[in-house]
Formats: structure tokens, sequence, C-alpha cells
């Protein structure tokens, strides 16, 4: 049986799903989360996507 995650998905959670240890919790500054005025800097999104494809792609040439 495959383990189950509820709430937001995150990076993390997919990692761990792969067999990969991961810590959660990197990523743009946000507020009020889980809120009804919950907020996000998009802005800064591209800086993190290149961390994590870079992380990814490390990854896969190392044969994960």
């Amino acid at each position: 049986m495959r383990a189950k995650t509820a709430g937001s998905p995150n990076i993390g959670n997919l990692l761990a799903g792969e067999g990969i240890p991961a810590t959660a919790g990197f990523g743009p500054v946000h507020e009020r989360l889980h809120s009804i005025d919950e907020r996000t800097r998009l802005a800064e999104l591209p800086q993190f996507y290149a961390v994590y494809q870079r992380a990814v792609l490390g990854l896969l040439r190392a044969g994960w």
C-alpha cells in the first residue's frame, strides 16, 4: 500500500514519496497560511523553481 498525504502538496512530499530524504518548508515568503486572506510573494517563485530544478536534475544525474 502506498502512503497518502492530506493537505497541500509540496516538493518534500513528492521527493519523500520517491524514497528521497527531503525537508519541506523551503519556498517563497507567505503570510496567513491556510486563512481566508492567505498570500505568497509570487515574484519569488522563479528563484525557488530554479533551486528545485537544479536539485532534481542533480539527483537524476546521481542515479536516484
